[in-house]
């Protein structure tokens, strides 16, 4: 605005121009693989594993939790503990982070001290993470491994800055923090409990690698936590109105990005005059989708009746062991259940992928003539955190 003219000056289009030079590479007058850290009672045990490493050309160094107290910033000591490995990765080039160090007693010990660490009760502090009220956090070394966040700032697992570490809320407008959860390094623990346990776990260590057997950079170890976190699907199916004959029950999962899975298909009877024959069915294993293995499409899996069952006279439930159906004692997901004519149809939805615990399930059921008599819907139904394959 030009005040004397009394007109405003504008830009029609501009031009921007930006120089990005890359970062000099960083380096130092020593380099390491690995950094063991652990309080000072451990070190001298300590040592004989650095030795050991070393002479396997993993290039060592143990750091103790007293040296690292006594010369790094940090709000608290976890905090403190990720300062040092930040600066061991910028000035000595590692790659990998070894703690050691679990609780002191599995008895005695207080093993959450604060909303944000626990301290007092553990040889190595842990952080603890602060979700909503019904999961209030738990521990994870993730945090030891999270150093940047993009574009190389320090991550403190604190971005609004109120004091609460890796907070987050399932209710709008609460305080949360945005992480970001990509490791930076290698981090890996062993919680003994006592040096007894440290000497017993570096004698093995030792051992094992001093002493390959022919397939030892040849296995692949896979394991994982139970899978069926399934909530109850509960679609209740009123038959009492219904005229005896043939009926097909179909189910179709649906993802969070619209993909459709295979249809899953029960064929059964309704007989008033005949005795109720009901069977749990869980094979969802022998899934055709599912025969290359995962990612697959959704799932959509019926298990409280079977093909060439009939819904008569008589009222019938069947609770699964959980054997049959796990964490069913939890949820009763997988419960076989027909009480005054309503059959209620459960099973599982799932989505086979990573992150993929979220879908929706569409169940229908068609009569001798196709004409559909009973439809519902559960949308968002959650297969709780296993789903995230």
């Amino acid at each position: 605005y030009k005040p004397s003219e009394s007109k405003i000056y504008f830009a029609s289009n501009f031009e921007i121009k930006i120089r990005y030079d890359k970062p000099s590479k960083l380096t130092s007058s020593s380099s390491y693989d690995l950094v063991i850290i652990s309080p000072k009672e451990f070190a001298e045990e300590l040592n004989k594993l650095v030795e050991h490493k070393n002479s396997h050309g993993v290039r060592t160094f143990l750091k103790t939790t007293d040296e690292i107290y006594s010369s790094y910033p940090g709000r608290d000591k976890p905090e403190q503990i990720k300062y040092f490995i930040k600066d061991a990765i910028e000035n000595y080039g590692i790659k990998y982070v070894m703690l050691v160090g679990g609780v002191k007693s599995i008895i005695y010990s207080k093993p959450r001290d604060h909303a944000n660490y626990g301290e007092k009760g553990w040889y190595l502090p842990v952080r603890y993470s602060n979700l909503i009220a019904d999961e209030p956090g738990y521990l994870c070394d993730l945090y030891y491994a999270d150093i940047y966040r993009a574009g190389g700032e320090f991550d403190d697992w604190d971005s609004n800055g109120n004091g609460i570490f890796a907070e987050w809320s399932d209710v709008e407008g609460e305080p949360e923090d945005m992480l970001d959860l990509y490791p930076d390094v290698a981090v890996g623990r062993l919680a003994c409990t006592s040096l007894k346990e440290l000497k017993t776990v570096i004698e093995k260590i030792i051992n094992y690698e001093n002493n390959p057997f022919d397939e030892f950079k040849r296995i692949l170890v896979v394991s994982g936590d139970g899978f069926l976190d399934q909530k109850d699907l509960d679609i209740r199916w009123d038959t009492k109105s219904l005229p005896n004959g043939k009926y097909t029950i179909y189910a179709q999962s649906m993802n969070a990005e619209g993909e459709l899975g295979p249809i899953d298909k029960i064929e059964i009877t309704i007989d008033k005059t005949k005795k109720t024959s009901l069977h749990f069915n869980h094979d969802d294993h022998l899934n055709p989708a599912l025969k290359n293995g995962y990612p697959a499409p959704p799932i959509a899996e019926i298990v409280s009746v079977s093909n060439g069952d009939v819904l008569g006279k008589d009222d019938y439930v069947y609770v699964p062991s959980e054997s049959e159906a796990y964490c069913n004692e939890l949820f009763w997901w997988a419960n076989v259940t027909y009480i005054d004519g309503v059959l209620y149809i459960r099973g599982k939805s799932y989505d086979p992928k990573p992150y993929g615990n979220l879908t929706s399930i569409h169940v229908w059921v068609e009569n001798e003539n196709g004409s559909v008599v009973f439809e519902d819907w559960r949308n968002n139904t959650e297969m709780y955190y296993e789903g995230e394959w």
